[in-house]
């Protein structure tokens, strides 16, 4: 009974520590997609960035366009409060494109940095993961040693 005693307990700590061992595994495989997915969706966020700056500076530039070809059709020259206008306009457009540009930029590592994150907890699951597969190791050991003096192998 108590051979059957001692094969049940390596059985019991070999299963816990292949689980754990495996689980282990997956949490850092679950890591490193995080950190993949996360870089994709920057780039994402990058390129729409990129294209939404670009559509913007063509709108600002046929505006900007358009205003200063109305003022020449209308004869008026473009000088004083009217070229102050049209300056303070391409300042604006400018001033909107740069923020634009640099809320893309912040959104970009902030989905690399909330993947980061992500997988750190991944990877803080992976370590716990290890240490229950060296503990069922130790448990096992510790059940079959129990298993022997109950039967008196160890003298």
């Amino acid at each position: 009974m108590a051979i059957v005693g001692a094969v049940a307990a390596v059985f019991t700590a070999y299963t816990s520590y292949k689980a754990a061992d495996e689980a282990s595994d997956a949490a850092q495989d679950a890591a490193k997609q995080e950190q993949e997915m996360a870089r994709q969706q920057a780039a994402a966020i990058e390129a729409e960035t990129a294209e939404s700056v670009r559509r913007s500076r063509d709108k600002a530039s046929q505006a900007e366009g358009q205003s200063r070809a109305r003022v020449a059709a209308s004869g008026l020259e473009t000088s004083g409060s009217l070229d102050l206008s049209l300056d303070a306009m391409s300042e604006e457009h400018a001033r909107q494109i740069d923020w634009m540009g640099k809320a893309g930029a912040s959104q970009a590592r902030m989905a690399l940095l909330g993947g980061d994150m992500r997988a750190a907890g991944q990877n803080a699951r992976a370590d716990q993961f290890k240490a229950q597969k060296w503990g069922a190791v130790s448990s096992g050991v510790t059940n079959v040693y129990s298993t022997g003096s109950d039967a008196s192998w160890w003298g």
